[in-house]
Parts: structure tokens; sequence; C-alpha cells
């Protein structure tokens, strides 16, 4: 059955999602550049790295549009086989529930291994320019990584491999869900569009919601924040752990509500 799946996602948006995330990638490492040449602070791929980097433009449009990339690939396709009424002939042969779980697994599974691919590559391209030297909280001072704005900052200078290798992990789960909820979202929206931005348009409502509602500390609530294995926000672990099991939730809830779809 889930080779189904496979074959109604839309290989031609999928690798659109790609392009666009490489072009993304490839534009901090040009932005990079000139330092990776001129390393005046013993930098390594750990301290230059698309996740890490705090100073250019890129960076950050990377992970602001990473929900609407992840859902690019297949998080529209159960709106569109709403609307064309080729779900209906699918349901004549699985129960409901099973076919929209299969849905919504299958966005999910396309933004986890979208958001790797990009992830992995920027992280070891960079190991082809600089040497894999372990941070320094002296030597790299520049980058500012400390406690407040990167969770678990004492695994980042003991084992940065290890360190980096868990923040594309989360990353790329976060990626899943914000996918799953966009395609969560085809049970209430008639428009594949709005269906395909709903992620986005979350992660436009937390950013919006971050600057009106300051939590203790000034603690950042913004996937495009704690998602970055380190910032220029305040990070908690329980903050990022609340927002990521809310969305978990979310999408899990209506993943078994067949009686809301809109046809």
């Amino acid at each position: 059955m889930y080779t189904y799946y496979l074959k109604r996602m839309n290989k031609n948006m999928f690798t659109l999602a790609i392009a666009v995330g490489f072009v993304l990638s490839l534009m901090q490492v040009y932005s990079q550049f000139p330092n990776t040449i001129k390393n005046k602070f013993f930098d390594s791929p750990y301290t230059m790295w698309l996740s890490t980097d705090s100073f250019h433009f890129s960076p950050v449009l990377f992970f602001v549009l990473l929900p609407l990339l992840a859902s690019i690939p297949s998080s529209s396709l159960l709106r569109e086989d709403i609307n064309s009424g080729f779900l209906v002939q699918v349901m004549l042969h699985k129960p409901k529930k099973t076919i929209l779980r299969g849905y919504i697994l299958t966005a999910f599974l396309s933004g986890v291994i979208l958001t790797f691919l990009l992830l992995v590559t920027n992280f070891l391209l960079y190991f082809l320019l600089l040497s894999a030297t372990i941070p320094d909280n002296l030597l790299n001072s520049n980058i500012s990584v400390i406690e407040k704005n990167t969770l678990f900052v004492g695994l980042y200078y003991t084992h940065p491999f290890i360190h980096a290798f868990l923040s594309i992990c989360f990353a790329s789960v976060f990626a899943g869900l914000f996918a799953s909820f966009s395609a969560v979202n085809s049970l209430f929206l008639r428009n594949k569009y709005a269906v395909l931005s709903s992620a986005f348009c979350l992660q436009l409502f937390l950013l919006v919601a971050n600057t009106l509602i300051k939590l203790p500390g000034g603690v950042s609530m913004v996937p495009v924040d704690f998602l970055r294995e380190t910032t220029s926000a305040n990070l908690s672990l329980g903050v990022s752990l609340v927002v990521t099991l809310l969305l978990a939730l979310y999408t899990t809830y209506f993943s078994f509500e067949v009686k809301r779809l809109v046809w």
C-alpha cells in the first residue's frame, strides 16, 4: 500500500524543494568563504556551517522557509486527491483512517528526508574546506556559543560532531512535523495552496507571538531559533520540547479525525 503514496508524491516538487534548499545552502557557504580562507579565529566545520552561522542572512532565510520547503513535496497530496475525486476511489479498497495516516506519514517522511539531506550536505561540505578542529570556548569566542543560546553546550565543546548530528536530526524531525501539520490541515482547508503554506503561516504566527509575548529570560519559542545548533536568541530545552510536543499532538490527534474531512 505504501508504494501507492510514493507513486502519488510529486517528484518534481521534491526536486524543486531540494533545489531551493541547496541554493540557500550554497549562498551560506559563499558568504562564509572569505572567512574560511583567512581563518583568523581557528574556525572548523563545527563553527562555520549553516546551523551555527549567526552572522549572515541566508541561514535565517533557510530556517524561516523550512516549513514551506518541508511541505512542498507531499503535504498537499491529500487535498489534491480529495479535490480530484481520486480519494473516493481509494476508499473503496482501504479504511479511511489507514489512508489518512498514510498521507500524513508520507508528508512527515518526505519532510524529514529533505531537511536531513540539505543540512547534512552543508555540514559535510565544510569538511572539504576546513580541518575538523574541536571548538574551543576561548579561541572561538567570536561565535559566542554559550549556554543561553545553545542546547547541550557542553556536548558541543566535547563532542561537536555528535552535537551537530543531533541538531540535524532534531531539525529534520521537526521539519517532518511541519509537513505533517500542513497535510493534516487538508481536513479543514479546500485550497491546496492554503494547505501547503499553513506550516509556514504557523512559523510566522510564532514569530509575531514571540515578539508580543515575552517568556521569562527572553527565551524564544520560535522554531527558526531553536532548530539551529546555536542562535542569537535565548533558548530553553523545556520550551523547545513543549512546542515540539504540541505540534506532534495536533498532528497525531487529527490523524484519527476522518469525520472532520472537508470535501
